[in-house]
């Protein structure tokens, strides 16, 4: 059994309700725990790492240049030494947490946790989270749970650090876990979400694909072989929305809104865009084919991250992939935000039945003659 108990050491108890709006219906949520249970595995960790572009050494270098300065400043060891200096992180929450890896590298980078809190909708992952978690003493108090995070519901004031890595596109009533997490957060306290932020259901955009194929083009067949299929990769296309639903319905639900519902409850203090809009679906099932022992191939691979960074930095595509750090926006300030989005969407819903009533009207035909007529009068 789980030990979700609170305690004196003040790990926060966690609830959840199926009334949020947004939330995933009970099937889809038995659909995606089902889905994330099958990759609670080693086995499916390796083969990540081999189909990936996550597995390539580079790629890792290029996230840590884009976030720190330097290849070799690794990101984690950034953070904690800007906002987290003696790596005294308090009370933790992980929100999407899987099976707990980055709570524990976390702590071999050097944080120390008065308790940690984990909420994934995969009882498998809890389950290994939990294990693996106490074989290394994670922190004097570990709390891992599975709930599903749409529907969380969080204590306010209970945590000093909360984060997102690669969890928050998995989020659909992304206005109210935010806004959760703004209230839990104690005075002063730190979100950081590493997370991707492209393209909802990852429907590429056309100059994406278009750049991306122009790429897979020009590389060697033995460099493009797909390691699923075994044939030949021959083109980068959008994923049919219903097949990513029917396996696994959270996957980037909402993940081109993140930017703009986190920025109605948090004030955003470091924004370090990180690519990823090329090489990420460039990479998908070919990674393992480029040797980085190889000497061409790792040129190879540098040659493509430098294009795509040169097309970021100069605003010809997005980055799919943000490192962001933020602070609770006070209240009253989210507040006053919403209450200006609300009024300002009542005013375009006036318009909109203004001008439905003049088209309606027909009033709308007596433009062209009423600027005829004023035109006469001002040259009489």
């Amino acid at each position: 059994m789980l030990d979700t108990t609170a305690n004196e050491m003040g790990v926060a108890k966690l609830d959840s309700t199926a009334e949020n709006q947004g939330a995933l219906d009970s099937d889809k949520a038995t659909t995606i725990s089902q889905h994330w249970d099958k990759l609670a595995s080693q086995g499916y960790q390796r083969d990540n790492a081999r189909l990936s572009w996550g597995g390539l050494t580079r790629v890792a270098q290029n996230h840590n240049r884009l976030t720190t300065g330097r290849e070799d400043w690794y990101w984690i060891d950034y953070f904690r030494d800007t906002y987290f200096p003696e790596g005294q992180a308090g009370d933790v929450l992980s929100l999407g947490c899987g099976e707990g890896r980055i709570e524990r590298l976390l702590k071999e980078r050097g944080f120390v946790f008065r308790s940690v809190t984990g909420v994934d909708i995969s009882q498998a992952c809890i389950e290994s989270a939990t294990t693996a978690a106490r074989a290394v003493d994670l922190a004097p108090e570990i709390n891992y749970r599975a709930a599903d995070v749409d529907t969380i519901e969080l204590p306010e004031a209970a945590y000093d650090f909360i984060f997102f890595f690669h969890s928050l596109h998995h989020v659909s009533a992304l206005e109210h876990v935010l806004r959760a997490c703004a209230r839990a957060l104690r005075p002063g306290g730190i979100l950081m979400v590493n997370e991707f932020v492209g393209p909802t259901r990852f429907q590429w955009t056309e100059e994406q694909l278009a750049m991306a194929n122009s790429i897979l083009s020009i590389l060697p067949p033995e460099l493009r072989v797909d390691l699923v299929s075994n044939e030949i990769k021959e083109v980068i296309a959008a994923p049919p929305v219903e097949i990513m639903i029917a396996i696994d319905p959270s996957e980037a639900v909402r993940s081109a809104d993140i930017e703009s519902v986190l920025q109605q409850y948090f004030n955003i203090i470091e924004e370090k865009p990180w690519g990823g809009t090329l090489t990420h679906i460039l990479f998908e099932n070919i990674a393992g084919n480029f040797d980085q022992s190889n000497p061409l191939h790792d040129a190879l691979v540098r040659l493509i991250i430098l294009h795509e960074d040169t097309l970021i930095a100069n605003k010809v595509l997005p980055s799919d992939f943000k490192f962001l750090v933020a602070r609770a926006k006070p209240e009253s300030e989210a507040q006053s935000l919403r209450y200006a989005l609300d009024l300002a969407n009542s005013q375009l819903e006036d318009t909109r039945r203004q001008l439905e009533a003049v088209y309606a009207s027909r009033s709308w035909r007596l433009l062209g003659p009423m600027r005829r007529l004023i035109e006469m009068l001002r040259r009489s």
